[in-house]
């Protein structure tokens, strides 16, 4: 089956001027390297803003979530709007507009509120622990003009990576949506997952093979809206949806707990990621990417 459609063969065909497999495992490996150097050097600069020690005999280190803590958490994975284009120029001569494709507002702005208005609906079947209150609505909406542009920037870097970088790239090269459609999913997931937990031990890491499948299935529908649509517009605003009602409104003790107004009572790691709970979760991804498709199609798209 054919899963390419005009729009997004438009879409790859700047990445079929240099489509090598080994340029492209040297690109991916260029700007890991950057995003974690960066990560670094922001950690060791704000390191008593984002970590105090673990009360008990035990030691070590925990997070301190505050609202500048979520904003410097944030804007690691944002650099990802310098290192992609800066990468991807000098590697396969592609230009910002070429990763990104037709930026149109509608689609980005329409499927953030889309993707926020069944956040809302859906995940209040799914996480139904008593929540404690976290941020004030005042202090949420003090820090809005701060936190989101880098929310905004946080998002569209990691489609700009994933879906504008990897997945045309990929497309270039390969005819199989497998390779070029799931990869990018996968790799997508795996970053999310301690992978060196999995490489050494064998085995994923507490719920990290719950997550995995959450996460790849949520990067099938990233790539699909740009497969859709030509561009990442549409996914971008999908990622950008989602990361608003799970920094501001509902999320898990940890890093990023810091500007929510509800806080769950575990972290991410220490959720309960039974075939239930993964099940339910699967499904508001699968309600989420139906009504994105229908309310695309009443758009005109795929063309």
């Amino acid at each position: 089956m054919r899963l390419r459609t005009p729009a997004f063969d438009r879409f790859v065909a700047p990445a079929r001027t240099r489509p090598g497999l080994g340029r492209l495992v040297a690109g991916f490996l260029m700007i890991e390297a950057l995003f974690y150097v960066a990560a670094i050097v922001i950690v060791a600069i704000f390191r008593d803003l984002l970590f105090a020690p673990a009360p008990g005999p035990e030691g070590g280190w925990t997070y301190v979530s505050t609202p500048l803590g979520v904003v410097i958490v944030l804007a690691t994975p944002a650099l990802l709007i310098l290192w992609t284009p800066w990468i991807a120029g000098r590697l396969q001569g592609r230009r910002l507009r070429d990763l990104v494709g037709p930026l149109d507002p509608g689609l980005l702005l329409g499927a953030a509120a889309i993707t926020l208005g069944l956040a809302l609906l859906t995940e209040s079947f799914v996480w139904t622990d008593p929540m404690s209150e976290g941020v004030s609505l005042g202090t949420l909406l003090a820090w809005l003009p701060v936190a989101l542009p880098v929310l905004l920037l946080q998002t569209g870097g990691e489609e700009l990576f994933y879906r504008g970088y990897l997945q045309t790239q990929l497309a270039a090269r390969f005819e199989d949506p497998a390779i070029w459609l799931g990869g990018p999913a996968l790799l997508f997931a795996l970053v999310h997952v301690d992978v060196w937990h999995l490489a050494t031990e064998g085995h994923f890491s507490g719920n990290d093979g719950g997550w995995l499948i959450v996460l790849f299935a949520s990067g099938l529908i990233a790539g699909d809206l740009t497969r859709v649509t030509g561009g990442i517009a549409a996914a971008w605003g999908w990622h950008f949806g989602n990361n608003l009602f799970a920094i501001f409104l509902v999320t898990f003790e940890g890093p990023v707990s810091g500007l929510a107004l509800y806080v769950l009572p575990f972290s991410a790691e220490e959720v309960p990621l039974d075939v239930l709970t993964v099940a339910q979760l699967l499904m508001t991804q699968v309600i989420l990417w139906a009504v994105l498709r229908l309310w695309l199609a009443r758009r005109g798209l795929p063309e």
